[in-house]
């Protein structure tokens, strides 16, 4: 498998995993986040999922999109395998609500450099 290739599906892995946290979290309120044994857990998953296909963004890219915290998307998900229980679900809502957009942008706006995503 072609080097770009693998960089455009963990970008497009990245975008299912934000449209999924919007799915899940779609009409709910921070308060029904944190007591919902299903969504919540869902949740963590889906940023975990885009932590790790962060860390094959490549460094081009992120000093092009030097704006997002790439480390702190990186660091998320060692924080949620490894100290989920101490997983505090503020920053969880925190990053749902004012910087899922902002990476979100940022993926969209790398993709096009990496479109060998066909067979």
């Amino acid at each position: 498998m072609k080097i770009e290739r693998r960089i455009a599906h963990r970008l497009l892995d990245i975008l299912d995993a934000i449209d999924d946290i919007r799915n899940t979290l779609a009409g709910e309120s921070y308060d029904t986040f944190v007591l919902d044994r299903l969504k919540r857990p869902a949740t963590e998953r889906f940023f975990e999922i885009i932590s790790e296909a962060s860390r094959h963004v490549p460094a081009s890219v992120k000093q092009r999109e030097a704006a997002i915290p790439w480390q702190k998307v990186a660091d998320l998900g060692n924080v949620l395998r490894h100290g989920y229980h101490h997983t505090k679900p503020e920053v969880l809502w925190d990053i749902y609500q004012n910087y899922l957009s902002e990476l979100e942008a940022a993926v969209r706006r790398a993709l096009p450099d990496y479109p060998d995503v066909e067979g």
